[in-house]
């Protein structure tokens, strides 16, 4: 019966992971311009280029970037060997966002088995654990998204994995093993993702270093009370001939200095992958941290990219994770009252949450990507929470013990209705673009092109952030942007062409004109409309010194539309949620439409 719960939920678990990667939306550009685009250019030859990947700045990684373009390499490959057909490149898009859910399911379904099999947590907490995380709507995204920040969510899951394996161990080999790898992961996810996610394994690092030295402390104690070379207390047997023990002290030592090894391997290979595309050392993620906390500054840094007040991430939290996110607010209070037999140990699990939300909560500049490194402890957090909710039911309400159970079924209800309320208005209201963009690669070639060049140019002006990446373009088309409202710095172009090896793809070492880290418009970046075969624009209101295409019917003609919410003009629960329409009076919502359309030049 077990094995039969096991393989459903890890069924469910990785259908959902396939689903989220097939539909949901890329609700940041900085995935598509950071990201898929270099990862395009590996792949396919072209692509666009954002100031952080010049040589001058290097604060993005190709050795992460690398590894991606290998994925999507191997897939193509498996795909032509096993259809004997090659598939569109926006399908393989899809296809590999899919693969990434079922990498970060993996890392779910570990830390539920660790959870589950241990004596500390239960089962309760596992199944609610992993209810959570399977049905956020924040997981929808972020478990498909090529971010660093997703990479590093995904290692850090693992890490927690790790880290309840260590908290339950019995002998130090054991503990020493499940320290050792959880660090390590926690080294892969910030030396080739994200850095910042090493702020949160010092904790767990301190206390194997205190735990270790307090048991070596505790046998020198008690050879100090032997004396004579005869056991102070027979029944005890305590000798002063006997050995002291120094298997804590060793075992520390040993994945001590595991851990220090594979990483110094790791940067290795990463600062080297780096030195061949950039033709000099860097090292990345030094420079990521340089760049965001010791050189920012009033004119450079993540602030001039806007800021935030310090309840934003509460309030994304709240939308991504609904009733589970006081749940897991609440989690220090409830674990007294848990089914956990060390509450203190169990801290150790419970705070990163905590850690990591304190310290982005008190940076200015804020991103809902930010936070997609914690959703996993998040989740395990709401779980506490629930179990205590069960036990306290059980202990207040012996003769009933079931009603802490409906209790508990029913907020799991709740939460997983609220969750596919919230990921289906995501993908229905705000959809639009992948759909438009995926009829591109149809589009009949202009002969002759607007600007008279090889290239077809597709155009976007106020829509510029949405583009889903060059993975929906055809070899023979461009992206490129025209004037709107957007008054800073747009991507470049990596430059294209080379032959021979030392050749390839030479744009990840040639520095581009026109790059600054002050977000400064170029405007070299822009092409008169004229230049435009294509324009993808929406029907909504412009801004002083931007056009309405849609009712431009002289020049251009509509090729497709799709319908895309007006969330400025909307108003009420509705916008947040998918809820029938028959509740929208109820409810007192209103949705406004608009149109997200692919237009062709006519005139």
């Amino acid at each position: 019966m077990k094995a039969l719960r096991f393989y459903f939920i890890l069924g469910a678990l990785q259908g959902i992971r396939v689903l989220n990667g097939a539909t949901s939306i890329i609700p940041d550009c900085d995935e598509v311009f950071n990201y898929w685009e270099p990862i395009h250019y590996l792949t396919n030859g072209f692509g666009l280029q954002t100031w952080e990947y010049s040589p001058v700045y290097a604060i993005r990684s190709w050795a992460y970037i690398a590894l991606q373009a290998v994925y999507f390499k191997l897939t193509t490959v498996i795909i032509l060997l096993t259809t004997r057909h090659s598939t569109s490149s926006a399908s393989l898009l899809l296809l590999i966002r899919s693969y990434f859910g079922v990498v970060s399911g993996f890392a779910e379904i570990s830390l539920y088995i660790s959870l589950n099999r241990s004596k500390l947590f239960g089962s309760n907490i596992a199944l609610a654990y992993i209810v959570i995380s399977a049905l956020s709507s924040g997981m929808s995204h972020a478990s498909v998204s090529s971010l660093p920040s997703s990479f590093a969510m995904v290692l850090f899951t693992i890490s927690l994995k790790y880290l309840v394996d260590y908290l339950s161990a019995e002998t130090n080999r054991a503990r020493a093993t499940a320290i050792s790898s959880g660090l390590f992961a926690v080294v892969v996810g910030g030396v080739l993702g994200w850095p910042f996610v090493l702020a949160l394994a010092p904790a767990w690092a301190l206390h194997y270093l205190y735990i270790s030295f307090k048991a070596v402390s505790s046998a020198v104690e008690k050879k100090k009370q032997v004396k004579g070379g005869k056991p102070i207390d027979e029944k005890k047997g305590i000798d002063e001939t006997q050995a002291l023990d120094l298997t804590p002290y060793r075992a520390f030592f040993n994945s001590t200095l595991s851990v220090i090894k594979a990483s110094v391997i790791l940067i290795v290979i990463i600062v080297g992958i780096d030195a061949v595309a950039y033709r000099k050392i860097e090292f990345v993620p030094l420079n990521i941290v340089l760049y965001n906390v010791i050189h920012a500054s009033a004119d450079s840094g993540p602030n001039i990219f806007g800021t935030e007040p310090w309840y934003y991430y509460l309030a994304n939290l709240a939308l991504n994770f609904n009733i589970a996110l006081p749940l897991a607010l609440a989690a220090p209070i409830a674990l007294p009252f848990s089914s956990i037999k060390k509450k203190r140990q169990a801290l150790l699990l419970v705070l990163p949450f905590f850690l990591w939300l304190a310290i982005f909560t008190a940076q200015p500049h804020k991103e809902e990507r930010f936070m997609y490194i914690v959703y996993g402890s998040l989740a395990v957090n709401a779980a506490v929470s629930i179990d205590a909710i069960m036990q306290v039911g059980s202990r207040v309400l012996p003769r009933w013990p079931w009603i802490g159970k409906i209790v508990v079924a029913a907020v799991l209800m709740v939460y997983a209705a609220l969750s596919v309320m919230r990921t289906s208005a995501l993908i229905s209201y705000y959809g639009a673009p992948m759909k438009v963009y995926d009829k591109v690669h149809e589009l009949t070639p202009q002969v002759p092109t607007a600007d008279g060049g090889k290239y077809s140019n597709v155009c976007v002006g106020r829509e510029w952030y949405r583009f889903p990446s060059s993975y929906f373009l055809r070899d023979d088309q461009r992206l490129k942007f025209i004037a709107s409202g957007f008054d800073g710095l747009l991507p470049g172009e990596f430059a294209e062409g080379g032959d021979g090896l030392h050749d390839w793809r030479f744009g990840t070492h040639v520095v581009p004109s026109g790059m600054n880290n002050r977000n400064e418009a170029d405007p070299s970046k822009l092409v008169p409309v004229s230049a435009c075969d294509y324009i993808v624009d929406t029907d909504l209101d412009t801004a002083p010194g931007e056009t309405r295409f849609t009712r431009d019917e002289e020049h251009w003609k509509k090729v497709v539309c799709e319908p895309f919410l007006d969330a400025g003009a909307s108003r009420g629960i509705a916008r947040q949620l998918k809820i029938p329409t028959a509740l929208h009076k109820f409810t007192k919502s209103e949705l406004v439409w608009t149109e997200y359309c692919l237009l062709e030049r006519v005139n």
